[in-house]
């Protein structure tokens, strides 16, 4: 009707149109999608937030010197044999186990590989090959202590000792004195218990975590991970694994009967015949304090973790007596604690499909409205004639009369005028009786009357 100079046909403006295009409710299909999705994306989000997990990650800080651990020279265990349980009940006291090693499920491996020569930040990690050690611990069951044996502390006699190159076995009966254990029969009773303990070394990676303080010091924080052949433990996820698995992958070798040696006489130091009172007003002492709980208890069914983390502490400690032999590059990273949040893939699917439903819906919203205002100047003046009648009404003043004509013959159904219109060509532009004129009229008349709208030409 606007472009076409011959005009259309009067019963081309009879066609219904749909009622979204012209009431006040226009558009309300598209607006309630777009609703419905952004709440599905705030769903999503709040769903996002729940799935969240948190990962570890590690990063590399570089290849710095440390000092490689080698074990020539036998450490003086004998001088120190004296004190050397009260000093690893006070070394033990602040500790946690992930100091000495990683847990089993049935006992500790653990290890050193090397000391760092450099603070590249307050925590890291030091990666390097270097000796591992597992140790299984199992307990039997309770009797009560022969009379005369109490003396109110906690006491350990070692029984018996087997050694087979870089694996030992020892026996060890533990008397847990009155009112310190969990057995409510005899809880005013000291009782005793029979650990069995089995020691095992070989090589392995090993990545152990240090820490640094504002002056410059180092110390040992917790191992990060272990890897033994084809098996690999990491720090929080370990408790899977148990010692006969660990065995297998350290396997039997005669390199490290030195050091097995010596874990023995150390243990023999701490242990043979020895007592060891409380601590800070506790019912248990330090050493042997993973086997109790919260409530401060010995708790007889857990002391395999104590008797396990016992000896990992004694096998820690003649690890740190290693000789200086030079320095090593090694590869040192962030300690993990760091990590990244993640979430399943499907959900993160989910809010992307949400998002990109409601940038479509909205799209479209804004693509229809501009299709209904006529993507231009002419067609949006068109659409505010046509949206209002009255204005209509004064263009028709002039000529609707005579664009409409009169019915040929005396029938006057819709069929008859569906077909006068038919014949009745109109369009919609400039008159020509205002071309001249600096302002022109827009109006609805016969193709001939009607003139071409210009952009450039002012209308009222």
């Amino acid at each position: 009707m606007i472009k076409r100079g011959k005009g259309v046909s009067l019963t081309s403006m009879t066609h219904p149109i749909p009622i979204i295009k012209l009431n006040a409710e226009e558009g309300k299909t598209l607006r309630y999608l777009f609703v419905f999705a952004l709440v599905l994306i705030e769903a999503t989000v709040w769903f996002l937030g729940i799935q969240m997990e948190w990962e570890p990650a590690i990063s590399k800080l570089g290849m710095f010197p440390c000092t490689q651990v080698k074990y020539t020279t036998k450490p003086d265990i004998a001088s120190v044999s004296q004190g050397l349980g009260n000093f690893l009940q006070g070394d033990s006291d602040l500790s946690m186990i992930y100091s000495y090693g990683l847990p089993l499920g049935d006992g500790i491996v653990g290890g050193l590989a090397a000391w760092p020569l450099k603070i590249p930040s307050l925590s890291f990690s030091l990666q390097q090959k270097g000796v591992a050690f597992a140790v299984n611990a199992i307990c039997g069951k309770l009797e009560l202590a022969k009379p005369g044996t109490e003396n109110g502390l906690t006491q350990f006699k070692i029984t018996s000792t087997d050694v087979w190159s870089t694996m030992f076995s020892m026996r060890m009966a533990i008397q847990l004195p009155g009112g310190s254990h969990d057995w409510e029969e005899f809880a005013d009773s000291d009782i005793t218990q029979e650990c069995e303990i089995r020691y095992i070394m070989g090589d392995a990676v090993i990545n152990y975590g240090f820490v640094s303080d504002e002056w410059g010091g180092i110390s040992s924080s917790n191992m990060q991970s272990i890897a033994m052949n084809d098996l690999h433990l990491d720090l929080y996820n370990s408790q899977h694994a148990y010692f006969g698995r660990v065995q297998d992958a350290l396997g039997v070798n005669s390199k490290y009967q030195n050091i097995t040696q010596w874990v023995i006489e150390a243990t023999n130091a701490v242990f043979a015949n020895a007592s060891y009172g409380t601590s800070q007003g506790a019912l248990f002492c330090n050493i042997f304090q993973w086997a109790t709980l919260p409530d401060g208890y010995y708790h007889t069914d857990i002391s395999w973790k104590g008797m396990a983390a016992a000896i990992s502490i004694i096998a820690h400690y003649v690890l740190m007596q290693y000789d200086d032999a030079g320095t090593a590059q090694c590869e040192y990273s962030g300690m993990q604690g760091a990590g990244v949040i993640h979430c399943p893939s499907y959900v993160i699917a989910m809010a992307a499909t949400s998002v990109v439903v409601c940038l479509i819906v909205e799209l479209s919203q804004l693509f229809w409205w501009f299709l209904l205002s006529g993507g231009g100047e002419k067609n949006d003046r068109a659409a505010k004639i046509l949206e209002n009648p009255m204005q209509l009404l004064y263009d028709l003043r002039a000529g609707g009369t005579e664009l409409m004509g009169d019915l040929y013959g005396e029938e006057q159904s819709s069929t008859a005028i569906r077909q006068h219109y038919e014949e009745v060509l109109v369009r919609f532009g400039e008159s020509r009786h205002t071309r001249p004129n600096p302002v022109g009229m827009l109006i609805l008349g016969a193709p001939g009357e009607v003139m071409a709208m210009s952009e450039k030409r002012e209308y009222y």
